[in-house]
C-alpha cells in the first residue's frame, strides 16, 4: 500500500467519522426537541382535561341532586363553585399561554365548549344536563357515558 492510498484511506475514515458523528448529534438533537415538545403537549393536556373534569363535577353534582330531588349542602355548593370557577380560570390560562401547542381541532372543540356553556336555557335542570352533556362531549367521552343520552 503506497503513502498515497493510506492517506487516502485515513482522510476517507476521518471524513466519514466526522460526517456520523455530527449526523448522529443532529439526529439526537431532534428527537430531544420533538420528546420534549411531546411531553410539553401531554403536560398541557392533562391539565385540560383535568379542568374540564372539575368543571364537570359542578354539574354532575347538580344533576344528581335533581335525579334526587334534593337540595344540595350551602357548604358543597361553595366548594364545587370554587372549584369550577378555579377550573376555568385554568382553563383558560391554559389555553391562553399553551395556544402554539395544541392543534385547531382542539382549540375549535373548547371555543364549541365555551359557546354552548354560555347559552342560556329555560329551566336549571336544562342548564345542567346541557353543561354535563356538553363537557362530556367535548373530551369525547361515547355517548353511553352521558348523562343526557341515559
Amino acid at each position: 500500500m503506497s503513502i498515497g492510498d493510506a492517506l487516502f484511506t485515513a482522510t476517507l475514515s476521518t471524513v466519514l467519522s466526522i460526517g456520523s458523528a455530527w449526523l448522529t448529534a443532529r439526529l439526537a438533537l431532534r428527537r430531544f426537541v420533538r420528546e420534549k415538545a411531546w411531553e410539553r403537549k401531554t403536560g398541557v393536556y392533562a391539565q385540560i382535561f383535568e379542568a374540564l373534569h372539575d368543571m364537570r363535577n359542578w354539574y354532575d353534582a347538580h344533576l344528581d341532586a335533581e335525579f334526587r330531588h334534593a337540595e344540595l349542602d350551602p357548604a358543597q355548593q361553595e366548594e364545587l363553585t370554587e372549584a369550577y370557577r378555579k377550573a376555568k380560570a385554568s382553563l383558560s390560562r391554559k389555553l391562553s399561554s399553551e395556544t402554539w401547542l395544541l392543534p385547531h381541532s382542539c382549540l375549535e372543540r373548547i371555543s364549541q365548549l365555551e359557546r354552548a356553556l354560555s347559552q342560556r336555557h329555560d329551566t336549571f335542570f336544562e342548564e345542567i344536563d346541557n353543561g354535563s352533556y356538553e363537557i362530556g362531549k367535548a373530551i369525547d367521552l361515547p355517548p353511553k357515558f352521558h348523562p343526557a343520552a341515559s
